[in-house]
Parts: C-alpha cells; sequence; structure tokens
C-alpha cells in the first residue's frame, strides 16, 4: 500500500493538511506497516508527527528508524512464534541505481547467515594505496552480492567449474589397482563405484 492509501486509512492529518511532505509519510508508512508496528504507531503517532514537523527529510528517517528498533524490542516479547512471524526484508531502489536492505531474519536463520559470513569474511590488507580496505558493512554487501551471484550461477548449472566423474563396474582384483590419488567411494549397486580425482 502506498503512503497516500495508507494515509486515508489512518485519516492522517498531517498527511492530509500539507504539514507531513509525501516523503515522511512514505517513511511513516514503510515502518508501520511492517511485522506489526501498528498498535505501538496509534500510541505515539503525535510524538511521530510533532518530529515530522520538526525535522528534516534526513533526520526524520533517522528518528523513525530509532522508533522502529524501540518498537520492534517492545513487541519482543520473548514468545518464539511472535518472533518468528516478524522475519522479513524489504528491498528499495534508489535514485542512484543502489538497492537499499532492510529487514530482520528469524534466530536460526541470522545464526546461518553470521556463520556463512564468517566463513566468507576475509578483511581486507591495510597496506594496499590502490585499493583501500573495505568497511565491514562494505564487505557485508559484498558477501550478499556474492551470495546471490552464486544462486544465479547453480540455476544456471553453471556453479564453478564442473566436477569430473567417472562410473565403473569393477571387480576386487582390479580394484586393488587403483592408482594411488583416487578417491573411491561406494555407490548404490553391487560393486559399484564411482573414481574422482581428490
Amino acid at each position: 500500500m502506498r503512503w497516500d492509501g495508507w494515509c486515508g486509512r489512518r485519516h492522517l492529518g498531517g498527511a492530509q493538511d500539507g504539514r507531513l511532505s509525501a516523503a515522511k509519510a512514505e517513511v511513516l508508512a514503510a515502518a508501520v506497516l511492517a511485522k506489526g508496528r501498528s498498535p505501538l504507531y496509534e500510541r505515539d503517532e503525535a510524538v511521530l508527527l510533532r518530529a515530522a514537523e520538526r525535522l528534516s527529510n534526513h533526520e526524520f528517517a533517522q528518528a523513525v528508524r530509532r522508533w522502529v528498533h524501540l518498537a520492534d524490542d517492545e513487541l519482543d516479547n520473548g514468545e518464539p512464534a511472535a518472533a518468528f512471524a516478524r522475519r522479513g526484508v524489504s528491498f528499495a531502489r534508489l535514485a542512484s541505481g543502489n538497492l537499499r536492505i532492510s529487514g530482520e531474519l528469524d534466530a536460526t536463520g541470522g545464526a546461518m547467515v553470521e556463520a556463512a559470513f564468517a566463513a566468507f569474511d576475509h578483511p581486507d590488507p591495510v597496506d594496499d594505496d590502490a585499493c583501500p580496505p573495505r568497511s565491514m558493512p562494505q564487505r557485508r554487501a559484498d558477501f550478499l552480492a556474492a551470495l546471490a551471484a552464486r544462486v544465479l550461477a547453480d540455476a544456471d548449472g553453471q556453479a564453478g567449474a564442473p566436477t569430473a566423474t567417472v562410473d565403473v563396474i569393477i571387480d576386487v582384483e582390479r580394484l586393488a589397482a587403483v592408482p594411488r590419488g583416487l578417491h573411491v567411494a561406494t555407490r548404490p549397486g553391487p560393486r559399484r563405484l564411482r573414481v574422482q580425482p581428490g
């Protein structure tokens, strides 16, 4: 739902009489409509609208983000089902062409992402004048881009160099002569083996 439809339903006086700009109403709508924050917004509406009148667009967006964090902490009452239901990620395409990502993962999904990033991440050298080291947020952004590229490559059947495998039927005597340096793994079926480099 766009901000104008949301404002119409909420009877948001500040938006309808011009005191709340479209940009600020968009920020509010995106924050309130997600993850069941509407009840808390109804309680805090007057405070947020006063902030909207006082602050610049950038300052107001920062204030709303802070309110979102506080609201989510309040909503997180320790109930696992409620915490799981709040998972979600949103994408917003910016005028620059960049993609803004915001959201929340459940505990299990978040732990997997953190572990995957830890396995992927390698801080940049600090003595490379030609290429300044990336910040942690920049490395996380590059991790997500690399993860997306891998998923697309998998979908196209082009995920990295193909692994060569050979299926052979072999008797025990010949098996004893398999050259050193080859890994032999059994597969279902009588005397059906897979021999692959490694």
